[in-house]
């Protein structure tokens, strides 16, 4: 109801406005002269004139009623009421990201923003600040002096600016009949696909408040791929780097400088460098440059290497000689003869518990080929007939598997019958694929075709459990193999079951809220706008452009009830000269 005083707050004073009220209508505080004309009235003239009578019995209603209702008009207008509406007429996005690193400049942007709400009524806007995630700092009827409060510090946090998220709000806030009109206030940009998508009654235009920012150079890629010389323990980095070249780059592999191998290309403002052969054991790879530019947070990236250990596979004595030559001429596994495995091939009886497996089987009443998911839930059976791409899929399942290159007509005439490949899902078992093991015969081609050696190196990486790392890890960015909650470097708890789920500041993501460097998910800004920088003093169109916006709203509710008190205290004056009122 109020901007400066809760409901209850407000009623309060006006209870106790009434009270302080009905006590001075009871209290006499001096004498008062008389004139007595005749002494029929003398004992009530006396009892009249008798000064500081706390307890007098309680008259006058009318004035009494009168003096509340201007005492409350008046406590009104020191409580500034509002009626806020549900989508202020004006929005204005405040960039809190990592372009605003400069507090010099941060400060201009303030004292911007405080400017323009100067110019507009209370009731008709709303702040919100766009670091990494959207924040309603001032609500529509809250007070401007409570802007500067909630902000905080000036500066700007390390990640992408969120207009992209704020607009999303502005625009499922929106009703049909409401125009709205949002100002970005600092140099982040907004995405071409996110200004189509805005109703034709949300306008977006940019508030020029600073010259554009000085050059600026920053890292805005940090990649990971498999090692073009095809090394199984090695990987390549690519580090972009944007707004001038490498001089200074420094790359670290764990706590040592790295010095490998690297080629560099020149790309359009800016230089790619290429590491090659770097050792993939899971250790945090670091590339910084230089520091001292205008946005400190793209001078350093880092994300953590794979650990590409060869896959240690412990290989049965009846299916050694057809599958040993297979798995030696993979780079990426070792057959160990004792000791602890990552993946079991071979019949079931050679296979240690415990230990996913693919199983060669006799047994030839199930599927062809089965694939068992390790999963809690209750024994299932489906047919290859889903399109998603996910680890547990049957069609990805089918594809990620090699499966697809299987010719399956073939093996359904040698068998005189079709060949069926399944995936269920066991109860608290270990992933396994089951196969017949009269595949392996020269009754079929499988074994001598081209599909046999990637079914048998997919099948093992898929069995071990494999990772595949991404190209980037920017924020913004998704892990899909992430699970739980994690603490991002602003010590914000994130849950990776949720779709919306992504690093929103550059640093580090604990699990569980414990800091664990060899668990911990690395996070750069890598943000090539925000790294060029993107002041633009030119309008962001919007979808269509609307008229300019009645945010004049003439005399506030404030003003009204000042006018009103005015009014009845110049009435309550008119009736005491009168004598009608005491």
């Amino acid at each position: 109801m109020t901007a400066l005083l809760s409901p209850l707050g407000f009623l309060f004073g006006v209870g106790a406005l009434a009270a302080a009220l009905y006590a001075l209508q009871r209290l006499r505080v001096r004498h008062r002269p008389v004139s007595v004309v005749t002494t029929l009235f003398w004992r009530e003239a006396i009892e009249e004139a008798r000064a500081r009578v706390f307890v007098r019995r309680f008259r006058h209603l009318a004035a009494y009623l009168l003096l509340l209702a201007i005492a409350t008009l008046l406590w009104s207008g020191v409580a500034s009421p509002t009626a806020a509406p549900d989508a202020p007429g004006l929005v204005l996005l405040v960039d809190a990201s990592a372009s605003m690193s400069d507090p010099a400049r941060a400060e201009r942007v303030l004292r911007a923003v405080e400017a323009r709400l100067d110019e507009v009524p209370r009731d008709r806007r709303r702040v919100v600040r766009c670091g990494a995630w959207p924040e309603t700092v001032l609500a529509a009827g809250e007070s401007s002096a409570l802007f500067r409060e909630r902000w905080g510090a000036v500066g700007g946090d390390p990640s992408r600016a969120s207009f992209d998220a704020a607009l999303e709000t502005v625009a499922a806030a929106a009703t049909d009949e409401t125009k709205v009109q949002v100002e970005l206030f600092g140099d982040a940009t907004v995405s071409e696909a996110r200004l189509g998508a805005l109703p034709s009654n949300v306008n977006v235009i940019r508030r020029t408040v600073d010259a554009p920012r000085e050059s600026n150079r920053g890292i805005t890629a940090l990649g990971v791929t498999r090692a073009a010389s095809g090394a199984w323990d090695r990987v390549d980095a690519v580090v972009e780097i944007r707004g001038g070249g490498a001089e200074g780059l420094q790359v670290k592999l764990g706590d040592v400088a790295y010095v490998g191998r690297a080629d560099s290309q020149r790309i359009s403002g800016g230089e790619r460098v290429w590491f090659r052969d770097v050792p993939a054991r899971g250790e945090r790879l670091e590339a910084r440059l230089p520091a001292g530019d205008a946005v400190p947070a793209d001078d350093s990236a880092a994300r953590r290497l794979p650990d590409r250990s060869r896959i240690r596979v412990a290989l049965g004595e009846s299916v050694r000689a057809r599958l040993a030559p297979v798995l030696e001429a993979d780079p990426g596994i070792e057959i160990v003869a004792g000791g602890p495995a990552q993946v079991a091939i071979g019949r079931p009886s050679e296979l240690p518990s415990g230990t996913p497996a693919l199983v060669w089987t006799a047994t030839e009443n199930s599927d062809a080929i089965e694939i068992v998911l390790a999963t809690d839930n209750a024994s299932t059976s489906s047919n290859v007939n889903s399109a998603s791409d996910s680890d547990t899929d049957p069609y990805a399942l089918f594809t990620r598997l090699g499966l697809d290159q299987v010719d399956a007509t073939d093996l359904a005439d040698a068998r005189g019958e079709p060949v069926v490949v399944s995936v269920a899902e066991a109860r608290r078992a270990n992933r396994r694929i089951v196969a017949w093991e009269s595949l392996l015969s020269d009754q079929f081609n499988f074994r001598h075709s081209r599909a046999f050696p990637l079914f048998v190196a997919r099948s093992v990486r898929w069995l071990a459990s494999e990772r595949a790392f991404p190209a980037s890890a920017g924020t913004g960015d998704r892990d899909a193999a992430l699970i739980g909650r994690w603490l991002d470097a602003s010590e914000r708890t994130l849950d990776a079951a949720t779709e919306s789920f992504h690093a929103s500041t550059a640093g580090s993501l604990r699990p569980g809220g414990e800091a664990s460097a060899s668990a911990a998910w690395e996070v750069a800004l890598l943000d090539a706008a925000t790294t060029q920088g993107a002041n633009d003093p030119a309008p962001v169109a919007g979808a269509q452009a609307l008229e300019d916006l009645e945010l004049d709203a003439g005399w506030g509710l404030t003003a009204w009830l000042m006018f009103l008190a005015l009014l009845l205290l110049g009435g309550e004056w008119v009736l005491f000269r009168r004598g009608e009122i005491p």
